[in-house]
């Protein structure tokens, strides 16, 4: 039997029973299941002075320690790492820490972050970040303004011939026309 409990407005604990046994016994199973009710809960507390018959008994147990996601993270590309990031960054936040690092630089990424985990009972205050590398734009570089600060999907700085080539970024070399980190790139740790 499969029966849920609504609090706060939403579905947030399960209780499952199994049973009866020979004797008629039952045990159930409270699992504490929505970010609402996060990080480790207090075991539940219980009473038998209401049941009848012999050898009564009620025991609980915790099988499994809740869960919440805190501290911080660090993200790495190409040897080079960003300081620490909060658990909950914005997407803002993350781009602006990948964009500072020199292995991205003068490249940009852009970001993205769900707006709650994907699955909230697996994981409380968890994310999902999505970054994009923008190199993909191609752009005369011999023509970069000096006054512009990004070129969308490109780079930004100063001018150089048409032969002009990045240093590896991943799987070769390729013109500085494109963005610096193009072609199969390494993955972001």
């Amino acid at each position: 039997m499969l029966c849920g409990k609504v609090a706060y407005g939403v579905d947030a604990v399960d209780v499952t029973r199994s049973g009866p046994t020979q004797a008629m016994g039952y045990a159930w199973t409270v699992t504490f299941a929505n970010q609402t009710v996060g990080t480790d809960v207090e075991l539940l507390a219980s009473s038998c002075a209401a049941l009848s018959g012999t050898g009564v008994d009620l025991a609980l147990a915790e099988a499994e320690k809740g869960n919440e996601l805190a501290g911080s993270f660090s993200l790495s590309y190409n040897g080079d790492l960003t300081p620490g990031i909060a658990y909950d960054a914005d997407a803002a936040t993350v781009q602006a820490a990948v964009n500072a690092l020199h292995s991205v630089y003068p490249s940009r990424v852009a970001v993205t972050r769900t707006a709650v985990t994907a699955d909230a009972r697996a994981q409380v205050k968890g994310y999902t970040w999505s970054i994009t590398f923008e190199s993909s734009t191609w752009h005369d570089p011999t023509d970069h303004d000096a006054a512009a600060a990004h070129v969308d999907g490109n780079w930004q700085g100063a001018p150089v011939a048409y032969d002009a080539v990045w240093a590896s970024t991943g799987a070769g070399r390729f013109s500085r026309s494109w963005g610096k980190n193009v072609g199969e790139l390494r993955t972001i740790g």
